[in-house]
Protein backbone atom coordinates (compact mmCIF):
# COMPACT_ATOMS: atom_id res chain seq x y z
CA UNK A 1 0.00 0.00 0.00
CA UNK A 2 2.72 2.73 0.62
CA UNK A 3 4.22 1.49 -3.01
CA UNK A 4 0.94 2.29 -4.36
CA UNK A 5 0.73 5.14 -2.50
CA UNK A 6 4.07 6.48 -3.63
CA UNK A 7 3.27 6.01 -7.17
CA UNK A 8 -0.35 7.35 -7.04
CA UNK A 9 1.51 10.45 -5.57
CA UNK A 10 3.55 10.44 -8.80
CA UNK A 11 0.77 9.75 -11.22
CA UNK A 12 -1.36 13.07 -9.50
CA UNK A 13 1.73 15.18 -10.14
CA UNK A 14 2.48 13.84 -13.85
CA UNK A 15 -1.51 14.56 -14.37
CA UNK A 16 -0.85 18.04 -12.78
CA UNK A 17 1.69 18.85 -15.09
CA UNK A 18 -0.51 17.77 -17.71
CA UNK A 19 -3.23 20.47 -17.12
CA UNK A 20 -0.70 23.08 -16.52
CA UNK A 21 0.72 22.45 -19.60
CA UNK A 22 -2.44 21.60 -21.57
CA UNK A 23 -3.93 25.57 -20.10
CA UNK A 24 -0.81 26.83 -21.21
CA UNK A 25 -1.55 25.14 -24.72
CA UNK A 26 -5.38 26.17 -24.46
CA UNK A 27 -4.06 29.80 -24.36
CA UNK A 28 -1.43 29.21 -26.99
CA UNK A 29 -4.25 28.26 -29.47
CA UNK A 30 -6.63 30.65 -28.53
CA UNK A 31 -4.08 33.26 -29.12
CA UNK A 32 -3.50 31.41 -32.58
CA UNK A 33 -7.36 31.52 -33.20
CA UNK A 34 -7.43 35.35 -32.93
CA UNK A 35 -3.91 35.83 -34.99
CA UNK A 36 -5.79 33.92 -37.89
CA UNK A 37 -8.67 35.81 -37.52
CA UNK A 38 -6.62 39.14 -37.51
CA UNK A 39 -8.33 40.98 -34.53
CA UNK A 40 -7.34 44.31 -33.58
CA UNK A 41 -5.28 43.45 -30.38
CA UNK A 42 -3.64 40.39 -31.84
CA UNK A 43 -2.56 42.83 -34.23
CA UNK A 44 -1.26 44.89 -31.37
CA UNK A 45 0.40 42.16 -29.48
CA UNK A 46 1.98 41.18 -32.87
CA UNK A 47 3.69 44.91 -33.45
CA UNK A 48 4.59 45.63 -29.70
CA UNK A 49 6.06 42.61 -29.33
CA UNK A 50 8.19 42.88 -33.02
CA UNK A 51 8.81 46.44 -32.23
CA UNK A 52 10.19 45.35 -28.28
CA UNK A 53 12.59 42.91 -30.34
CA UNK A 54 13.64 45.40 -32.74
CA UNK A 55 14.89 47.94 -30.79
CA UNK A 56 16.42 45.82 -28.27
CA UNK A 57 18.66 43.68 -31.13
CA UNK A 58 19.39 47.17 -32.55
CA UNK A 59 20.84 48.19 -29.34
CA UNK A 60 22.67 44.92 -28.97
CA UNK A 61 23.90 45.32 -32.47
CA UNK A 62 25.02 49.20 -31.68
CA UNK A 63 26.63 47.26 -28.44
CA UNK A 64 28.55 45.37 -31.49
CA UNK A 65 29.74 47.79 -33.70
CA UNK A 66 31.11 49.66 -31.09
CA UNK A 67 33.08 46.08 -29.81
CA UNK A 68 33.95 45.63 -33.42
CA UNK A 69 35.25 49.27 -33.35
CA UNK A 70 37.66 48.77 -30.55
CA UNK A 71 38.76 45.55 -32.63
CA UNK A 72 39.71 47.33 -35.80
CA UNK A 73 41.61 50.07 -33.91
CA UNK A 74 43.28 46.70 -31.95
CA UNK A 75 44.95 45.51 -35.66
CA UNK A 76 44.77 48.52 -37.80
CA UNK A 77 48.06 50.07 -37.01
CA UNK A 78 50.20 46.27 -36.98
CA UNK A 79 48.65 45.66 -40.14
CA UNK A 80 50.61 48.23 -41.85
CA UNK A 81 53.36 46.78 -40.90
CA UNK A 82 52.35 43.48 -42.64
CA UNK A 83 50.92 44.59 -45.53
CA UNK A 84 52.92 48.48 -45.88
CA UNK A 85 51.63 51.49 -43.85
CA UNK A 86 52.28 53.44 -47.44
CA UNK A 87 49.83 50.88 -50.11
CA UNK A 88 45.95 52.08 -50.27
CA UNK A 89 43.36 50.41 -52.58
CA UNK A 90 41.39 53.53 -53.85
CA UNK A 91 41.43 56.56 -51.21
CA UNK A 92 41.76 53.77 -48.13
CA UNK A 93 44.29 52.28 -46.63
CA UNK A 94 45.50 48.23 -47.84
CA UNK A 95 45.93 48.41 -43.60
CA UNK A 96 42.74 49.47 -43.19
CA UNK A 97 41.11 47.18 -45.68
CA UNK A 98 42.79 44.02 -44.37
CA UNK A 99 41.87 44.64 -40.34
CA UNK A 100 38.48 45.10 -41.46
CA UNK A 101 38.07 41.60 -43.93
CA UNK A 102 39.80 39.91 -40.49
CA UNK A 103 36.56 41.50 -38.40
CA UNK A 104 34.50 40.36 -41.33
CA UNK A 105 35.89 36.94 -41.45
CA UNK A 106 35.28 36.79 -37.73
CA UNK A 107 31.93 37.80 -37.61
CA UNK A 108 30.96 35.01 -40.78
CA UNK A 109 32.65 32.07 -38.57
CA UNK A 110 30.41 33.05 -35.82
CA UNK A 111 27.56 33.17 -37.68
CA UNK A 112 28.56 29.77 -39.13
CA UNK A 113 29.22 28.43 -35.98
CA UNK A 114 25.65 29.81 -34.50
CA UNK A 115 24.14 28.17 -37.38
CA UNK A 116 25.95 24.84 -36.62
CA UNK A 117 25.26 24.54 -33.38
CA UNK A 118 21.45 25.71 -34.41
CA UNK A 119 20.66 28.39 -32.09
CA UNK A 120 20.01 30.89 -34.92
CA UNK A 121 18.44 29.80 -38.39
CA UNK A 122 19.33 32.52 -40.57
CA UNK A 123 20.87 29.79 -43.46
CA UNK A 124 18.36 26.97 -43.01
CA UNK A 125 20.70 24.22 -45.04
CA UNK A 126 23.21 24.11 -42.09
CA UNK A 127 20.71 23.76 -40.08
CA UNK A 128 19.27 20.72 -41.84
CA UNK A 129 22.48 18.86 -41.96
CA UNK A 130 22.87 15.63 -40.57
CA UNK A 131 24.84 15.47 -37.39
CA UNK A 132 28.08 14.11 -38.35
CA UNK A 133 28.54 17.37 -41.38
CA UNK A 134 27.52 19.70 -38.68
CA UNK A 135 29.92 18.78 -35.92
CA UNK A 136 33.04 18.72 -38.50
CA UNK A 137 31.42 22.27 -38.95
CA UNK A 138 31.34 22.96 -35.67
CA UNK A 139 35.14 22.00 -35.72
CA UNK A 140 36.31 23.52 -38.40
CA UNK A 141 34.92 27.32 -37.78
CA UNK A 142 35.56 26.72 -34.15
CA UNK A 143 39.31 26.37 -35.62
CA UNK A 144 39.41 29.01 -37.68
CA UNK A 145 38.13 31.49 -34.86
CA UNK A 146 40.58 30.50 -32.72
CA UNK A 147 43.32 31.08 -34.80
CA UNK A 148 42.20 34.38 -35.80
CA UNK A 149 41.74 35.56 -32.07
CA UNK A 150 45.26 34.08 -31.55
CA UNK A 151 46.48 36.13 -34.64
CA UNK A 152 44.62 39.34 -33.58
CA UNK A 153 46.04 38.80 -29.94
CA UNK A 154 49.88 38.72 -31.60
CA UNK A 155 48.95 41.52 -33.68
CA UNK A 156 47.52 43.44 -30.32
CA UNK A 157 51.09 42.76 -28.97
CA UNK A 158 52.85 44.00 -32.04
CA UNK A 159 50.82 47.39 -31.67
CA UNK A 160 51.72 48.17 -28.29
CA UNK A 161 55.44 47.45 -29.37
CA UNK A 162 54.75 49.81 -32.43
CA UNK A 163 53.19 52.75 -30.17
CA UNK A 164 55.78 52.18 -27.89
CA UNK A 165 58.52 52.26 -30.21
CA UNK A 166 56.97 55.58 -32.08
CA UNK A 167 56.32 57.39 -28.48
CA UNK A 168 59.94 56.70 -27.52
CA UNK A 169 61.34 57.83 -31.24
CA UNK A 170 58.88 61.39 -30.47
CA UNK A 171 60.17 62.24 -27.51
CA UNK A 172 64.11 61.51 -28.72
CA UNK A 173 62.91 63.45 -31.44
CA UNK A 174 61.61 66.78 -28.94
CA UNK A 175 64.87 66.34 -26.07
CA UNK A 176 67.86 64.86 -28.71
CA UNK A 177 68.03 62.10 -26.63
CA UNK A 178 66.36 58.67 -26.57
CA UNK A 179 64.98 57.85 -22.73
CA UNK A 180 64.66 54.38 -21.19
CA UNK A 181 62.37 52.59 -21.58
CA UNK A 182 60.05 52.08 -18.61
CA UNK A 183 56.89 50.27 -19.86
CA UNK A 184 54.49 48.30 -18.03
CA UNK A 185 53.08 44.83 -19.04
CA UNK A 186 49.34 45.14 -17.57
CA UNK A 187 48.09 47.49 -21.02
CA UNK A 188 50.18 44.83 -23.16
CA UNK A 189 48.02 41.72 -21.28
CA UNK A 190 45.25 43.38 -21.52
CA UNK A 191 45.53 44.63 -25.17
CA UNK A 192 46.38 40.45 -25.69
CA UNK A 193 43.34 39.41 -23.77
CA UNK A 194 40.67 41.94 -25.94
CA UNK A 195 42.13 40.60 -29.02
CA UNK A 196 41.76 37.18 -27.89
CA UNK A 197 38.20 37.49 -26.78
CA UNK A 198 36.30 40.47 -28.87
CA UNK A 199 36.43 37.54 -31.55
CA UNK A 200 34.16 35.09 -29.64
CA UNK A 201 32.32 37.46 -28.09
CA UNK A 202 31.62 38.78 -31.86
CA UNK A 203 30.24 35.31 -32.37
CA UNK A 204 27.19 36.10 -30.41
CA UNK A 205 26.22 38.58 -32.76
CA UNK A 206 24.11 36.20 -34.63
CA UNK A 207 21.71 36.09 -31.81
CA UNK A 208 20.39 40.00 -32.25
CA UNK A 209 21.12 39.70 -35.67
CA UNK A 210 18.45 36.95 -36.32
CA UNK A 211 15.98 38.85 -34.32
CA UNK A 212 16.27 42.25 -35.96
CA UNK A 213 16.11 40.75 -39.26
CA UNK A 214 12.69 38.72 -37.86
CA UNK A 215 11.43 41.46 -36.83
CA UNK A 216 12.35 44.15 -39.19
CA UNK A 217 9.81 43.03 -41.92
CA UNK A 218 6.91 43.94 -39.42
CA UNK A 219 8.83 47.40 -38.55
CA UNK A 220 9.48 48.18 -41.68
CA UNK A 221 5.96 47.56 -42.81
CA UNK A 222 4.60 49.79 -40.39
CA UNK A 223 6.73 52.87 -41.50
CA UNK A 224 5.89 52.21 -44.83
CA UNK A 225 2.26 52.08 -44.41
CA UNK A 226 2.84 55.65 -42.15
CA UNK A 227 4.33 56.88 -44.41
CA UNK A 228 1.67 55.91 -46.91
CA UNK A 229 -0.62 57.76 -44.77
CA UNK A 230 1.32 60.89 -44.34
CA UNK A 231 1.69 60.56 -48.05
CA UNK A 232 -2.23 60.27 -49.05
CA UNK A 233 -2.75 63.18 -46.31
CA UNK A 234 -0.06 65.42 -47.44
CA UNK A 235 -1.44 65.09 -51.30
CA UNK A 236 -5.46 65.11 -50.16
CA UNK A 237 -4.57 68.19 -48.03
CA UNK A 238 -2.70 69.88 -51.28
CA UNK A 239 -5.50 68.80 -53.63
CA UNK A 240 -7.96 70.73 -50.95
CA UNK A 241 -5.90 73.63 -51.23
CA UNK A 242 -5.72 73.94 -55.04
CA UNK A 243 -9.12 73.29 -55.82
CA UNK A 244 -9.93 75.89 -53.12
CA UNK A 245 -7.22 78.49 -54.59
CA UNK A 246 -8.98 77.94 -57.82
CA UNK A 247 -11.97 79.17 -56.81
CA UNK A 248 -10.89 82.09 -54.65
CA UNK A 249 -8.44 82.57 -58.13
CA UNK A 250 -11.97 82.10 -60.04
CA UNK A 251 -13.98 84.90 -57.58
CA UNK A 252 -11.56 87.27 -57.78
CA UNK A 253 -11.12 87.15 -61.48
CA UNK A 254 -15.18 87.49 -61.60
CA UNK A 255 -14.75 90.67 -59.16
CA UNK A 256 -11.88 91.86 -61.81
CA UNK A 257 -13.53 91.51 -65.04
CA UNK A 258 -17.18 92.75 -63.49
CA UNK A 259 -16.62 96.44 -63.76
CA UNK A 260 -15.32 96.19 -67.87
CA UNK A 261 -18.37 93.80 -68.46
CA UNK A 262 -20.82 96.36 -67.07
CA UNK A 263 -18.85 99.20 -68.78
CA UNK A 264 -18.96 97.35 -72.10
CA UNK A 265 -23.08 96.15 -71.52
CA UNK A 266 -23.61 99.30 -71.22
CA UNK A 267 -21.89 100.84 -74.11
CA UNK A 268 -23.61 98.15 -76.07
CA UNK A 269 -27.16 99.35 -74.56
CA UNK A 270 -26.35 102.93 -75.83
CA UNK A 271 -25.31 101.62 -79.32
CA UNK A 272 -27.77 99.86 -79.88
CA UNK A 273 -30.22 102.39 -78.76
CA UNK A 274 -28.71 105.14 -81.01
CA UNK A 275 -28.70 102.76 -84.40
CA UNK A 276 -32.55 102.27 -83.12
CA UNK A 277 -32.82 106.12 -83.46
CA UNK A 278 -31.25 106.67 -86.79
CA UNK A 279 -33.25 103.59 -88.32
CA UNK A 280 -36.44 104.97 -86.91
CA UNK A 281 -35.55 109.05 -88.58
CA UNK A 282 -34.49 106.97 -92.13
CA UNK A 283 -37.97 105.60 -91.91
CA UNK A 284 -39.95 109.08 -91.47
Amino acid sequence: WREVTVTLGKVGSTIDGLMERSRAIDVKIEEFEHIRAGSDNAVRKLTSSSFTQFVISALVLLIAVGGAAINFNLIALPMSEMVGGGSYIGPYKTSSIAAMVIIMVEAAMGLYLMEALRITNLFPVIGSMNDKMRMRMIIVTFGILFILASVEASLAYMRDQIASDMQALRNALAAGDLPASSQSLIPTVGQMVMGFILPFALTFVAIPLESFISSSRTVLGLALQGFLRSLSFVLRLAGNIVRGLGEVILALYDVCIFPALWIERQVRVKSRGHDLNSTGERIR
